[in-house]
């Protein structure tokens, strides 16, 4: 990975907040694994995310965008392949998978 790449991923880490939906029947679920989605993070600030971002099920690491209406959706092969490019991604699915295998059931 390029040392301006890897800069970049650091940066966009450094800003990420987590925003809480709360009590809201109407969050999203994991289109994999069913997991209510009633919280994010924004790699932009404080914004709710919009059509097209991408997520990642922090029950499953499943790769998911959201979509018009707020919920979750299975990304397309293409999506899919732009994420896996991200460095951000990769080390975000590596964290969800290591904390995940350490959760109590």
């Amino acid at each position: 990975m390029s040392q301006n790449r890897k800069r970049k991923s650091q940066r966009r880490m450094a800003r990420v907040r987590v925003i809480r939906q709360g009590d809201n029947p109407a969050a999203p679920r994991c289109p994999v694994c069913g997991a209510l989605n009633e919280a994010w993070t924004a790699m932009n600030g404080l914004r709710r995310p919009k059509a097209g971002d991408a997520s990642v099920c922090l029950y499953c690491a499943a790769l998911c965008v959201f979509t018009v209406g707020g919920g979750l959706r299975i990304p397309t092969e293409e999506e899919t392949a732009s994420m896996l490019a991200d460095p951000f991604v990769i080390k975000l699915l590596e964290t969800v998978v290591d904390v995940g295998a350490r959760r109590p059931e």
